[in-house]
């Protein structure tokens, strides 16, 4: 075996000298050796990629994949040794095994100097040989094609089928590893999600994690980092709509209590998950904040705001926003402090009704005098973030004037945007918006129909509350409502009906639709969106049935079974619009 001392040659002038009478496992050591060292020697990676390709022809395929797994772990991009080491594959691949298969795909994923045709020959490899591992090697696999975005849906259920069954047999790292490339491909398998949450439930509370000091000397051989596995299983299961409590609550225990160990992308990724599950913990915000402030330089622009908006609307203290923004604005942080990042630390401040403070008007100052970098997304947030506010009309309207101005590359995003816009417009008085509401509405009337999305019909119909909307244009967004209501979540339908009880609009195919929406999604309501879906019942009822429709005696029992599963809360919340109700 090659110890420590003989990799003196590493920096110096001799390596490329060195390299020139290794075998193949001699040269696989070094670059093992060197792929958890770091390589800081330009000279020495063209003797290793040289090396490489005089060796291509006696590389069987166990160790070309070792070899290539060891040069993607190293960052080695050398185009030329990537090139032999996809030809050979092509020369050997009768004789691999899937253990092959799964370095060959880490090694060549990581060094995005590959092309897409030995990729899916790979993966059709993948799924002819048998995974012997019971999982683990099929969990290297999918983190690999989640590294590489690859697009065959079909390859990859097949994939995952593999390893159902198999998660109590994998370790923490290839849990991890199975997690992060579900999540980067955005596979999030019920079936799977469910084992994988019940697995790490146990694990997490009943073995060692409390303390990333106690993990056993084979993990500490393999490489396994604790906290980094934690993080993107956590990110995996929220992404999936696994909202167990007791899990969470075990997650951020351990975090907490390893908070120091934390990286700060890992931060970031916990701080955005948290927004995600819309399940923040205040004491492990408070710490991975106070780590913040301690190592500020750590943090990138691009960290340290995705950081701050994923913890915004946890209640955490208001003054570590302002710090966060005084220390932006005195440059503490890495890199360049553009204006993507200036818009989003603008909105904050509106959130938290900052906008007379000093960095308020310095960041909207120094976006207005970049304005040519923002895109219409970015003109749309800073619209909002001013919007309501009369200090800042003529700003505002010069906004307003670029965004008008603006190219959309589809009748999709102009749908978005300008539907957004009209929302943020109707925070002012009527006198000063009208001009734009109209502008606005003239725009939104000329997209198809289909160009909308429930988001877009929910903004436009919250906003034209406060005015007297277009009946044809009111009528066809209740027609969208109709065609496409399976694609509404609860909250978003919620505020629609709302919308409809105020213009007085009594139409029995909604009524119809939202029927057959509260039959399916009974297990996501809100207890304000309980309390809209039973206003518009009631207003329905008393409206247009007499005698009641069959239509409404279903909606009516189905919403009061969710009522009943709720909490005492949930029930005392809906208790007036419950009694309203007296159709039976």
């Amino acid at each position: 075996m090659i110890t420590r001392p003989h990799f003196s040659f590493v920096n110096s002038g001799k390596g490329r000298h060195c390299l020139v009478d290794k075998n193949p496992y001699q040269l696989l050591q070094v670059i093992t050796r060197l792929s958890k060292k770091g390589v800081v020697n330009d000279a020495f990676i063209k003797g290793i990629c040289n090396r490489v390709v005089a060796l291509n022809t006696s590389l069987n395929p166990r160790i070309l994949a070792f070899i290539a797994n060891a040069l993607g772990k190293a960052g080695i991009t050398d185009v030329h040794v990537w090139k032999i080491i996809q030809e050979r594959y092509h020369n050997v691949k009768r004789d691999i095994q899937y253990q092959d298969v799964a370095l060959l795909l880490n090694g060549l994923t990581r060094s995005k100097c590959v092309n897409f045709k030995t990729i899916a020959q790979l993966v059709n490899d993948a799924l002819t040989l048998e995974d012997v591992s019971n999982g683990r090697h099929t969990s290297v696999i999918i983190n690999s094609l989640g590294r590489y975005q690859y697009p065959d849906y079909n390859a990859i259920a097949s994939l995952i089928q593999r390893t159902k069954g198999n998660i109590s047999g994998l370790s923490l790292l290839s849990i991890a590893n199975l997690a992060d490339g579900l999540f980067n491909l955005g596979h999030f398998d019920k079936v799977l999600v469910n084992e994988i949450g019940n697995e790490f439930k146990l694990r997490i509370e009943s073995r060692l994690f409390q303390n990333v000091n106690a993990i056993t000397s084979e993990e500490q051989i393999s490489g396994l980092n604790p906290v980094q596995c934690v993080v993107l299983i956590y990110r995996f299961l929220a992404h999936g709509r696994n909202y167990n409590g007791d899990l969470y609550k075990a997650i951020f225990s351990f975090l907490i209590n390893n908070v120091s160990c934390m990286k700060p992308i890992e931060m970031v990724i916990v701080a955005n998950t948290m927004a995600i599950s819309k399940r923040h913990d205040l004491d492990l915000i408070q710490a991975m904040s106070q780590r913040v402030l301690k190592k500020s330089q750590e943090f990138t622009y691009d960290m340290i705001t995705m950081y701050i908006y994923g913890i915004h609307k946890s209640g955490y203290n208001i003054e570590f926003f302002k710090e966060i923004f005084g220390l932006a604005k005195k440059q503490k942080f890495t890199g360049v402090l553009e204006c993507k990042h200036q818009v989003k630390m603008l909105e904050l401040h509106n959130k938290f009704n900052l906008v007379h403070t000093n960095t308020f008007h310095w960041l909207l100052e120094d976006i207005l005098s970049h304005l040519q970098e923002l895109n219409h997304m970015d003109i749309l947030s800073v619209i909002g973030s001013l919007s309501g506010n009369m200090d800042y009309r003529d700003k505002l309207a010069f906004l307003i004037d670029c965004l008008m101005q603006q190219d959309f590359e589809s009748q999709k995003t102009k749908s978005q945007i300008f539907s957004r816009a009209l929302y943020y417009i109707c925070r002012f008085d009527d006198e000063y918006a009208q001009a734009y509401k109209n502008q606005f509405l003239d725009v939104l009337m000329e997209i198809p129909l289909d160009a909308f999305q429930p988001i877009n019909v929910t903004n436009v119909l919250c906003a034209m509350e406060k005015f007297d909307p277009p009946p044809i244009f009111l009528d066809n967004m209740c027609r969208y409502i109709i065609a496409h209501v399976i694609k509404f979540t609860p909250q978003m339908l919620a505020s629609c009906l709302r919308s409809i009880v105020k213009f007085q609009i009594v139409d029995q195919d909604i009524q119809l639709q939202v029927c057959k929406f509260v039959s399916v999604q009974k297990q996501h309501f809100r207890d304000e969106d309980l309390a809209h879906f039973l206003t518009y019942t009631n207003y329905m009822a008393k409206t247009c049935n007499n005698p009641v429709t069959k239509d409404t005696v279903k909606l009516y029992k189905n919403l009061l079974d969710i009522v009943a599963s709720k909490t005492k809360t949930t029930r005392d919340i809906n208790k007036e619009n419950i009694e309203k109700i007296k159709v039976f």
